[in-house]
Order: C-alpha cells, then sequence, then structure tokens
C-alpha cells in the first residue's frame, strides 16, 4: 500500500506534467498561429523618418524571435500626425495580433487633451514596447538670423508643420504658449523628409525633430553647420546636448511649468510599438518578448549602430501601458491648461 507521502508526491507530479504540457501546448498554439504568416507592422509617417527607419530595421530581425517566424511587412499610414494609425488600431486594426504598429508619442494623449480627431482610449491598446527615450530639439537652417534662443522669442520664425494634430504642431504650440516662443507653423508638408526639404529651399527657417532623428538621419549636416540647434525639450535635458538651451529652464510661472512637464512627458516613451485591444494575452506576451528580445540582436544592434539609430532608454509593453496610465491620472487643471493649446488642431 502507498503512504500518504508518496501519493502527495504522485500527485504533485501529475499536476506539474499537466502544467507544463499546458504551458507547451499554449507555446504551440502561439507558434501554430504565427506559422507562415504575414505579420502587418504599421508606421504612422512617411518613409525615410526616424520612425520609419527603426521600424523597418526591426521588421527585418523580429521575425526571427517570434515562435513561428512570420514575416513582418512594413506599411505606411500617414495622417494626421499619427492620429490616423491609432483610430484604425482601435476601429478597424486585427486583434488576433497579426498587426502591430508604431506611433508617435504624443498620440496616445490627443483623446486625453480633447482633441476631436482622436477616436480611442489610448488604456485600452495593447502595449509592445518602446525602442528609446526621446528629446526634442528645435533648430533652424544656417542662414537664420536665430543664434540663440532668446532671439526665438523676440522674432518670429517660420518652421514647417505637418498639421492635422501632429506631434510637431503641437510642439510648437507648446513652446509659443507656455515658454513664450514665436514660432509660425507652415503646415502641409507630410513628414520630416519633405520639411527638411522645404528647410533647404528656403520655405522655412526652422523644424521640429527628435534627436535620435537628427542625429542618425541629419549628423552630418550638424556637423557642417548647415543646421543649427537652438533649443530641446523632454523629461530631462540630454547629456549628449550641454551646450543646446533646455526649454523647460525658461519657464518661470510654477502651474505653466507643471503643464508643459506633463506635456513632454510623452516623451518618455520614445517610440513606442502597439497592437490593438483584445490581442489574445499569450500572443502579446510573445510579441513583447520578441520584441525587446530584437533589441537586444547582436546583428539589430550593429545595423542599428551603422544607421546611428538610439536605442538609449528602452521600455518594456509594461511599463509604457504604466506611463500612459500614469499620464491619464495626471490632475484635470494641469491637463486643461495643456488642452487649451490644442484646440483647433
Amino acid at each position: 500500500m502507498r503512504s500518504p507521502f508518496t501519493l502527495a508526491l504522485g500527485i504533485l507530479a501529475s499536476v506539474g506534467a499537466l502544467l507544463a504540457s499546458a504551458g507547451m501546448a499554449r507555446a504551440d498554439a502561439v507558434e501554430d498561429f504565427y506559422k507562415g504568416r504575414s505579420v502587418d507592422l504599421v508606421i504612422s509617417t512617411t518613409t525615410g523618418g526616424g520612425y520609419d527607419t527603426i521600424a523597418r530595421v526591426l521588421a527585418r530581425y523580429m521575425p526571427a524571435h517570434i515562435p513561428g517566424t512570420p514575416k513582418i511587412t512594413p506599411k505606411n499610414m500617414p495622417g494626421a500626425g499619427g492620429i490616423k494609425t491609432a483610430n484604425y488600431l482601435a476601429s478597424e486594426g486585427p486583434r488576433d495580433g497579426s498587426m502591430f504598429a508604431t506611433i508617435q508619442n504624443p498620440v496616445p494623449f490627443q483623446p486625453l487633451l480633447g482633441v476631436q480627431q482622436a477616436m480611442y482610449d489610448a488604456r485600452k491598446f495593447s502595449w509592445i514596447g518602446s525602442a528609446n527615450t526621446e528629446v526634442g530639439l528645435l533648430f533652424v537652417w544656417h542662414t537664420s538670423k536665430v543664434t540663440k534662443f532668446e532671439d526665438l522669442m523676440t522674432r518670429e520664425v517660420t518652421v514647417a508643420g505637418t498639421g492635422g494634430g501632429s506631434s510637431t504642431d503641437f510642439y510648437y504650440r507648446l513652446l509659443n504658449d507656455f515658454v513664450g516662443l514665436k514660432l509660425k507653423s507652415i503646415t502641409g508638408y507630410p513628414g520630416s523628409t519633405e520639411s527638411f526639404l522645404a528647410l533647404e529651399r528656403g520655405e522655412v527657417e526652422g523644424f521640429f525633430l527628435f534627436w535620435s532623428t537628427e542625429k542618425s538621419a541629419y549628423g552630418q549636416r550638424l556637423a557642417n553647420k548647415e543646421i543649427r540647434n537652438v533649443a530641446q525639450f523632454s523629461i530631462a535635458k540630454s547629456p549628449d546636448l550641454p551646450d543646446v538651451p533646455f526649454a523647460n529652464d525658461y519657464i518661470k510661472d510654477p502651474a505653466k511649468k507643471a503643464a508643459f512637464e506633463f506635456a513632454v512627458g510623452p516623451l518618455g516613451m520614445g517610440r513606442p510599438y502597439v497592437a490593438p485591444e483584445g490581442v489574445p494575452a499569450d500572443r502579446l506576451k510573445a510579441l513583447r518578448t520578441a520584441f525587446l528580445d530584437t533589441l537586444k540582436d547582436k546583428q539589430f544592434v550593429a545595423e542599428a549602430e551603422k544607421l546611428k539609430l538610439d536605442l538609449s532608454g528602452i521600455k518594456s509593453g509594461e511599463e509604457v501601458a504604466e506611463l500612459v496610465n500614469k499620464l491619464y491620472a495626471t490632475p484635470k487643471d494641469i491637463v486643461a491648461k495643456v488642452a487649451e493649446i490644442t484646440k483647433g488642431m
């Protein structure tokens, strides 16, 4: 007759075997879903910019880290500064894990700020992760009479914008209303590539970009002094840019400073990747794991370094979701101050 102890060990072994087989079944289910499948990676910008470049490199290496090694197909969907893609995620995007996207970091917070075009709740999205943390830069063409930060506060400066609630125009308004700059946005440029061409043609004096994009796409132009950085802003000053004035420091009113720092909080998301609401938990976990593993992949890192892509401040999907929830919990009076500047966007 088996002793109670032996019987208990037997039961535990059986339970362990069942749990192991269940885990294997879940893994097999994810692999079965992705095997032979093409996964769409929607890019909310035009081709050639920072979001597009990182996404296309990611699409080449990430399949090897997803069970079933599906093909990842990049597809550009520019419009309204990324809001078009976010609306697609919320209303039409497949919720089975066969599609994910990269969107501009202010986009998740446009509904919170009352932007009418933004018809989604970012807290419901399935966040996959972020490739870095961003610093915003305002720079001018070398022929501009703007040579220091104070010049931005004393004369009107034309800057390239995309309109439609885009991140560029949002940050221009933010700098004007809270810091006191005199930026005049000339809208209608689809993305950063077209905006830089406008700068070269003399249609505008300046433009906004993230530091990660400037150093990868226009680093040589900066080294050649064809462009001049005149302001930076983020959740913290970049150690790479010690001599570029930090716009946050020029705000003296405490209430305005609190509102400004809330508004630039999304820069902590860097370049986020996200899937629609309702992606099955096992597939979302697989995508999140594959995303982080890809960013550590030696071949990916080597190509990223060659292209001068910024991979600092990487965040997991859980960390991005936590940041989204934190910013949505900001006191209403602070949100209202920032929402005021989005009216008419």
